[in-house]
């Protein structure tokens, strides 16, 4: 099974036709799910603590990954590679765009590439997103919720929302256990 830290596209562009022949057909898009997907949980490390997972390729490498290379600026790209013999760049390699971010506070991202093998077509992941949210619980505690957005309404759609809801609780107990082993069985789904 794949393990993967969430992602997808920010919007879906909706395409009106203006300029369009009259005889050129026009696909409408599937509509993307409205429920988020959702996985939660309380990692025992202050939010200082928390927010270095998502800004620091080291960070990363405590959500599972053997590899990770991040360029934390809009429009920069994260790298990771669950094999520990595979290399960055390769076909495992996983590329996320980040999309926006707020220091100790929310980090969100989309699949920019996905690595070989990925079970879904590019017309299922292109339109999803990730936001990762962190809250400080002020005891040395933080709340961290990754929310997966615009998965389409179709049967792929939701076997990929299926698919991340488990890869995303796996990698948020993983985070856990990083942290304090006790954690991870406050995992949320």
């Amino acid at each position: 099974m794949w393990n993967y830290i969430v992602t997808g596209s920010l919007i879906v562009a909706l395409t009106c036709g203006i300029g369009a022949a009259a005889d050129d057909a026009v696909k409408p898009e599937p509509k993307s799910g409205g429920e988020p997907v959702l996985s939660e949980g309380v990692v025992k490390a202050p939010v200082s603590e928390a927010w270095k997972v998502f800004s620091t390729a080291e960070g990363f490498k405590k959500m599972g990954v053997a590899h990770c290379e991040l360029d934390l600026r809009i429009g920069g790209l994260i790298r990771t590679h669950y094999n520990p013999k595979g290399t960055l760049g390769d076909e495992g390699t996983i590329q996320n765009e980040i999309l926006s971010f707020e220091f100790e506070r929310m980090f969100s991202m989309r699949i920019k590439q996905p690595p070989k093998g990925f079970p879904f077509a590019e017309e299922t992941w292109k339109g999803t997103w990730t936001v990762i949210s962190l809250s400080d619980l002020g005891d040395g505690r933080t709340h961290v919720r990754i929310a997966g957005y615009g998965y389409p309404e179709t049967d792929d759609g939701r076997k990929m929302r299926q698919f991340f809801a488990s890869g995303n609780a796996w990698v948020l107990a993983h985070l856990q256990k990083q942290f304090d082993a006790a954690q991870a069985q406050e995992v949320k789904r």
